[in-house]
């Protein structure tokens, strides 16, 4: 199915602009929707400049030895002159993402979905299919609100994750357990609402302890069955949230796949420190570019 925007916007069509590397083992993919001169766009289009500013010695995309580069997908309803015109990039093409699924619901939306400032249901939904629709082996997916610190050392986060042969690779959304914003997309409820499968008390417990995921910057191998498999259950998970009064976004997807998939999944489970220190990899909460991460999550990186 071709994406489409939700109700008013239903005609329009997002866009996938690869950037170098098509068919590449490894890569980076990146979403951002709304006007070219929004917040959103223009901080997309500055960390897509940032990767592609780069060239990286061979070697550290283990798949493809050969890549110099880090190769680029970024998904958007701007169009493809305009976005040409932004990014001046003369090594971009722009197509529809077929591959995209339609958002189908049983049942009304929940109203917290419907008017959300992160704008429409479907652009949750893409994001769970943007791991179904994976172009690389080796993904990295990042909202628009990351920036990349340091080129040479996302290339170098691209071979540990290739090395430690996790399926996937992230933070949790809170520093730690008992934070006050721990299951903030379940309004701090560890226990409620919960997947079908959680049914005994060692499921419900298990399931209280399952931490949730910060959505925004994820490795995810799709050359693993079981993390195809995570991807599928994220989506299957997110469309049942969409009805669900008790979920405020789709981290809790996230967190419910990697709960129904707990005795298989391989997970690398990133934490940062104020300190400069070799952990800082992906950092949203006290790292920075100066102590040494790779990415940063949030909109703090911008205006430093």
């Amino acid at each position: 199915m071709k994406m489409r925007m939700y109700n008013a916007m239903s005609d329009a069509r997002g866009k996938s602009a690869r950037l170098g590397g098509g068919g590449s083992k490894c890569g980076v993919m990146m979403m951002a929707y709304g006007a070219p001169d929004s917040k959103y766009i223009k901080k997309a289009l500055r960390t897509i400049a940032r990767i592609r500013s780069e060239s990286l010695p061979p070697g550290w995309c283990r798949g493809d030895p050969t890549l110099t580069e880090i190769p680029v997908t970024f998904v958007t309803d701007v169009s493809h002159e305009v976005f040409l015109s932004l990014l001046n990039d003369t090594g971009v093409s722009v197509d529809n993402n077929e591959g995209f699924e339609e958002l189908k619901v049983d049942g009304k939306i929940s109203e917290q979905w419907s008017h959300s400032e992160h704008g429409p249901p479907e652009y949750r939904w893409y994001h769970c299919q943007a791991f179904k629709q994976a172009p690389y082996d080796l993904m990295l997916y990042i909202d628009a609100d990351v920036g990349v610190c340091d080129v040479d050392r996302l290339g170098k986060l691209f071979s540990e994750m290739a090395d430690s042969e996790a399926d996937l690779g992230y933070e949790n959304s809170t520093p730690k357990p008992g934070h006050p914003f721990s299951y903030l997309m379940t309004n701090g409820d560890g226990d409620n609402p919960h997947p079908a499968g959680v049914l005994t008390a060692k499921d419900k417990e298990s399931w209280a302890a399952e931490r949730e995921p910060n959505a925004g910057v994820i490795f995810y191998r799709k050359d693993h069955e079981v993390a195809r498999k995570w991807a599928d259950d994220v989506c299957r998970n997110l469309r049942e949230a969409f009805t669900l009064p008790g979920v405020m976004g789709d981290q809790y997807a996230f967190r419910a796949a990697n709960w129904e998939n707990r005795q298989a999944l391989k997970k690398n489970v990133f934490v940062e420190s104020k300190k400069k220190s070799r952990k800082n990899k992906i950092c949203r909460y006290e790292g920075s570019c100066r102590t040494g991460c790779a990415v940063v999550h949030g909109w703090r990186y911008f205006e430093t």
